[in-house]
């Protein structure tokens, strides 16, 4: 079934639990009507009467919801779609205001709608394109942009259509005539039509919004035409699209700008959650010093959603299971709770428990019956008493392993599995649907160093280093449908699994879009991206954002090239991470960024962030990077051949000589450095729009005396900020 039950943007695990909750019982339902004359014969007139009420409930839910398409067939759902699709066009860029949250949406319009009326190249006829996956708010935006006021009164044409993906070439330019205030005419062509449709364009400056687009034939077999010769007369002329496929705004026009949505911010998306659902459903109490709940609380039979975050409850009622249909549990950061009643194995309808920054230290067994969960944030890891030899005979684990439904988890405190045929009890690798997940290695005396001299020190650390890595291996998720994957806290393995770096294995992370490995101590060796593009797919093909923080051994990234000179039969092989956008690498004693990393060839590489690096010397060849920052890494001296880059930050990088390759259009360079006693001369060969500087005391006063060695290092940038320490 197809459902958005939000009008606006939604968190994503807050979005999945909702729908995967309505999906279920409502397609379980609605399906059981159509069913129900088949089935009178073989059921009691009670039964048939209770299933008719309970769907009759859906369907009222569904309302409240705003289901789309509620109460039919996959089958014609889209046939009857379409064929009111005409009817709904008017009104489809006017909407609630109230049922939108969030400041982000707000900074949005402002910043698109800026953009629409932007006359710079405005002989182009401009395409803004909001891009994002269903159900992220694109729509909600566009609406919320087209009617902004300085846009409404910006053009004098405005034009909003919904495009179907089974649309009528006629329809379509009827009713864009239609809306741009044009004579229809009654020619059986579309010859005279898209004349007419020029003609109504042309009548003044217009904006042309296409809401949902699926392919450019919409564009390029109707309004391509129109739109570009009416443009020609009236300047600043401006397309809107929104999609869910990048490449349709740069096959429209060479002139495009490229907007991706994202998701809500935890608060926004829980503002929104209580404006869609009954009061009577939900519970919301965040950052509160009541230390007990009341013993009343179980009384509230039709609670969906328990918040409990930040607050000084120490303990759940007993006799909470009371509450049957509580489907949602949060108890993010109650520092005070240490353990969940053992009646919380009753909930068969939890969809999410989330227990993360609590104190509860297990979980009650039989917890694996709880079958129905969807998202486990902050499980703890537990083991029963382990004798002299490392032998247990439970450990929470293996409670995982029936909980098949799973999309979210998070493990904590995996450091304490001695055995890794416990790890594989949890069955990570048959959960099909999991696409986030979290392995922490939390302790709580800290992160361990592994290096040391002493003999017996590295004999003490090896054991549990060998463990480590025999768990990590057998904690293998299902690598397919994987979006999200973090290994943190301390892991003490000195390679990674097998599952991660193996070519074949990198491989099959087909949607692994994060992945964030930080404070590994004692981990000295990542894959050989290098070898693995030579295999016949790219390692993490859909990977966008890679986060290695505290790999602190870590020294040589061994990354040979990106593949593309390597033939595979006809078709050259990809580069590894071919669709990275953000890398940042942070405390490690890397000594150089590997050539297959920095390649010419790379060109989704946005935003480059290198804190702590001690032994880094260059930073070169990222011909695709707009923003940059590099901090405290001492032995750096050359930055070179970064031609997009847009903005920089130089932090204590005292032995910095070189900054080239840049361009002239450079918007911002912030450069701080405490200890710094005159200004570095590579200054002298940018101009920054914008000149941000932070010095100590003494080289600020330099700065004050125009004509002096530092200021004529600097007078040749319009605008500055210049900043000093008081220390």
């Amino acid at each position: 079934m197809d459902f958005d039950p939000f009008p606006g943007l939604m968190a994503p695990y807050v979005q999945k639990l909702i729908t995967d909750m309505a999906e279920e019982e409502v397609s379980m339902l609605l399906g059981v009507s159509g069913e129900i004359t088949k089935l009178e014969d073989n059921m009691e007139g009670s039964r048939i009467k209770e299933l008719n009420q309970r769907l009759d409930e859906i369907r009222r839910g569904a309302a409240e919801f705003n289901f789309l398409a509620n109460i039919r067939s996959s089958r014609n759902r889209r046939t009857i779609a379409d064929a009111e699709h005409s009817s709904s066009l008017k009104s489809m860029s006017e909407f609630d205001e109230t049922a939108i949250v969030g400041e982000k949406i707000e900074r949005d319009t402002k910043e698109l709608a800026q953009v629409l009326l932007n006359d710079e190249n405005h002989h182009d006829l401009k395409v803004v394109s909001i891009v994002g996956m269903g159900g992220m708010g694109k729509t909600t935006l566009a609406q919320k942009i087209f009617n902004e006021p300085t846009v409404q009164k910006h053009f004098k044409v405005k034009v909003w259509l919904s495009i179907t993906q089974q649309f009528d070439e006629a329809e379509l330019l009827r009713t864009a005539i239609e809306h741009a205030g044009g004579v229809l005419g009654g020619a059986q062509d579309k010859t005279l039509p898209t004349r007419n449709l020029t003609d109504a364009l042309s009548a003044g400056r217009f904006l042309l919004v296409l809401d949902d687009m699926w392919s450019v034939k919409a564009w390029s077999d109707v309004f391509c035409v129109p739109a570009r010769k009416a443009s020609q007369k009236q300047l600043g002329s401006r397309i809107l699209i929104t999609t869910r496929l990048e490449h349709l705004a740069p096959m429209m026009g060479e002139y495009f700008h490229q907007h991706h949505v994202r998701p809500l911010d935890i608060e926004d998306a829980w503002s929104l959650l209580k404006k869609q659902l009954p009061p009577d459903q939900v519970l919301f109490i965040r950052s509160a010093g009541c230390d007990t709940l009341v013993g009343s609380l179980s009384t509230l039979k039709h609670l969906r959603y328990l918040h409990l975050e930040d607050t000084d409850v120490s303990r759940l009622l007993d006799d909470i299971h009371n509450m049957k249909f509580l489907q949602y549990i949060h108890l993010l950061d109650c520092e005070k709770l240490h353990h969940l009643p053992c009646s919380i194995v009753k909930f068969v309808h939890l969809r999410s428990l989330d227990i993360s920054g609590s104190n509860v230290s297990a979980m009650p067994k039989g917890f694996g019956g709880l079958t129905n969960l969807r998202s486990l944030f902050g499980f703890p890891v537990y083991v029963d008493d382990v004798d002299h030899e490392g032998s247990s005979s439970w450990c929470s684990l293996q409670e995982l392993a029936h909980l098949s439904q799973l999309r979210q988890l998070t493990l904590h405190g995996l450091q304490k599995v001695p055995a890794s045929w416990m790890a594989g009890n949890a069955m990570l690798s048959s959960k099909a649907h999991l696409s986030y997940l979290e392995l922490n290695y939390s302790s709580a005396s800290g992160h361990t160093a592994c290096h040391g001299g002493e003999a017996d020190e590295q004999e003490q650390q090896r054991q549990p280093s060998v463990i480590q890595e025999e768990v990590l291996e057998k904690l293998c998720p299902p690598t397919y449908y994987l979006e999200h994957l973090v290994l943190e806290g301390g892991y003490a393995g000195r390679q990674l699994p097998y599952w991660m770096h193996a070519p074949a294995s990198a491989a099959d992370f087909k949607s692994l879009r994060f992945l964030q490995l930080e404070s590994l101590p004692c981990c000295t060796q990542l894959p050989d991206a290098g070898h693995t593009a030579a295999a016949l797919a790219p390692p993490f093909p859909k990977l966008i954002n890679l986060k290695l923080v505290g790999l602190c051994d870590w020294e040589e990234w061994e990354w040979n090239g990106g593949g593309c000179e390597q033939q595979q039969g006809s078709a050259k092989a990809s580069i590894a991470m071919p669709c990275l956008k953000r890398l940042e690498i942070q405390n490690c004693k890397l000594r150089y960024l590997p050539p297959g990393l920095a390649s010419v060839n790379r060109q989704a590489l946005r935003r480059l962030h290198l804190y702590d690096l001690t032994n880094l010397t260059s930073v070169e060849n990222f011909p695709s990077v707009v923003k940059l920052d590099v901090f405290r890494s001492p032995k750096l001296e050359r930055i070179s051949g970064l031609s997009s880059l847009h903005e920089i930050r130089i932090v204590s990088c005292p032995n910095l000589e070189v900054l080239e390759g840049v361009p002239s259009s450079l918007d911002s360079l912030a450069l701080q450095d405490h200890a710094m006693e005159a200004l570095p001369g590579y200054l002298r060969a940018v101009n920054p729009r914008y000149l941000r500087l932070h010095c100590s005391k003494k080289l600020y006063k330099s700065l004050s005396s125009p004509g002096s060695s530092d200021w004529n290092k600097i007078h040749h940038i319009g605008k500055h900020d210049i900043s000093y320490n008081e220390n």
